[in-house]
C-alpha cells in the first residue's frame, strides 16, 4: 500500500472539520443568513461561534464574545470568514 501525500504545510495544523445538517424553519434560516451577511462571514462560521459561545457558558469555561470565538477559530484553522 502506498503512503498518502501529507496535506499542504497551511493544512496541517488545521483541526478536522464536519459536515452536518440542521433542519430549521424558513424564516430562521432567513434571520440567521441575514446575521452573517452583516458580519461579512458565513453562516457556518457564525453558528460555530454562538454554538462555542452557549458550550462556553454551560460549561463554565471563561466568558468571551463572538469576535473571540471567531478569532480562535480561525487561529485553529477554522474558516472565519466567507466561506
Amino acid at each position: 500500500m502506498e503512503e498518502a501525500d501529507p496535506p499542504p504545510r497551511e493544512l496541517a495544523d488545521q483541526p478536522a472539520m464536519v459536515v452536518t445538517s440542521l433542519r430549521m424553519p424558513v424564516d430562521l434560516y432567513q434571520r440567521l443568513k441575514a446575521a452573517a451577511d452583516r458580519r461579512g462571514i458565513a453562516m457556518a462560521a457564525l453558528l460555530r461561534g454562538w454554538a462555542e459561545l452557549e458550550l462556553a457558558a454551560v460549561e463554565g469555561d471563561r466568558p468571551t464574545s463572538t469576535a473571540g470565538c471567531r478569532n480562535r477559530a480561525v487561529q485553529r484553522g477554522g474558516r472565519g470568514g466567507r466561506g
